[in-house]
């Protein structure tokens, strides 16, 4: 009779599940890091670690291509904030990039959804043994001359192991909805992601065809027949919903300008949103409604966005802040939107949850007592680390 492969007891004095906090739990994974039980700690076990245990963290959010580039002046908007990127953007540094990657993964960061203009971050997050999506993003309204040949890569099939990379649009301003209609439909269980609310000025657009974003896209040349699409009183999820483009492999991002009516929808269609409070804060100087988010029942995420609009990308910074700012919410719910949370929105379920056959990642927030403490970022240490591709 063969003896049972060895597993790895790890003991904490609490334990993220997905049932609930465990007080003095024992997650046990074997030799390859999959989770084999979650439970009570007994008399043998190790001594517990001094601090909470959690699977690894997942950035739902983030654009890996611009690590090269500082952070960018904001405050008055997306419209002047882009403006300046685009004035002066850093060339793509994919030394860069592979840093940047390495230092989330230091920072427990298991499992990523990446926006890239190029599509060609997959292998900097492979490298660190993370996973998740890296979105080649798409825009376009009719007047690119080369429409077809982007309504045809929006069809095709999602690429790569373990990272996979699959086509994307950008947000509704940039994306007309035959491109939208494309680039949204399910894909092979790989989910799709939108910018969504970002800037007051996204609803003055699609609700009444005026405002900023309207002169601005039509400086770009949009023709008023496509733009006929916004202007009929419609807010941002409404139009969404009317192209049928909102399901539960849709991962929307920001949300700063959405109204609780619209947080309802997406809880009923099932889209998960992804926060972004250190971005918002800096390109806009505000935080979508958390409470209306809360009480509604929307499937949350949390990203970093890039280091255009973040110090860092560190999701638990962006912990640190939901937690300042909204003491009166429950700090677990930022915690589970950054690991189960992320699990969803990636629809990677051996992610983000210590359960019996996935591999999240070990993760110790060390010294941790109450979850209020997240309003300072604690050391992390990894126990069980993404396992390193093997190099020959």
């Amino acid at each position: 009779m063969l003896n049972p492969a060895p597993v790895r007891r790890h003991r904490a004095r609490r334990v993220l599940t997905p049932g609930g906090v465990l007080d003095d739990g024992v997650v046990e994974v074997d030799a390859s890091g999959v989770v084999q039980a979650v439970r009570r700690a007994h008399s043998g076990d190790p001594a517990a670690h001094d601090g909470w245990m959690v699977p690894g963290l997942i950035n739902a959010h983030l654009h890996l291509e611009f690590a090269s580039q500082g952070l960018v002046p904001g405050g008055e908007g997306f419209i002047p904030w882009v403006r300046r990127l685009m004035s002066d953007r850093a060339p793509v540094d994919e030394e860069m990039e592979s840093a940047a990657a390495r230092r989330m993964r230091d920072a427990g960061t298991v499992g990523v959804f990446d926006i890239s203009n190029g599509g060609h971050t997959a292998p900097a997050f492979r490298q660190q043994g993370m996973q998740g999506v890296v979105q080649h993003e798409l825009t376009g309204w009719s007047n690119k001359p080369d429409l077809a040949v982007r309504l045809q890569a929006a069809s095709s099939d999602p690429s790569g192991e373990g990272v996979r990379t699959r086509p994307g649009p950008h947000a509704v301003y940039s994306v007309g909805p035959e491109l939208l209609r494309a680039t949204m439909a399910p894909r092979a269980g790989v989910p799709v992601s939108l910018h969504l609310g970002e800037d007051r000025g996204e609803v003055e657009l699609v609700r009444h065809l005026d405002g900023p974003y309207a002169a601005w896209l039509r400086s770009l040349g949009i023709p008023d027949s496509d733009l006929a699409v916004f202007g009929h009183g419609h807010g941002l999820v409404a139009y969404l919903d009317g192209l049928g483009v909102l399901h539960d492999e849709v991962l929307l991002v920001h949300g700063v300008q959405l109204d609780r009516e619209e947080h309802a929808l997406l809880a009923a269609r099932g889209v998960s949103l992804c926060l972004c409070p250190r971005s918002n804060l800096h390109i806009l100087g505000e935080l979508p409604d958390l409470d209306g988010l809360v009480a509604t029942g929307v499937p949350l995420a949390l990203g970093t966005d890039s280091l255009a609009s973040s110090p860092d990308l560190d999701v638990l910074g962006e912990i640190e802040v939901l937690v300042g700012r909204a003491p009166h919410l429950d700090p677990l719910v930022w915690l589970r939107a950054a690991t189960s949370g992320g699990s969803r929105a990636l629809r990677r379920p051996d992610l983000g949850r210590f359960v019996e056959g996935a591999r999240p990642g070990v993760l110790l927030l060390e010294g941790l007592d109450a979850l209020s403490d997240l309003n300072e970022r604690p050391p992390v240490r990894w126990l069980e680390a993404p396992r390193l591709p093997e190099t020959s």
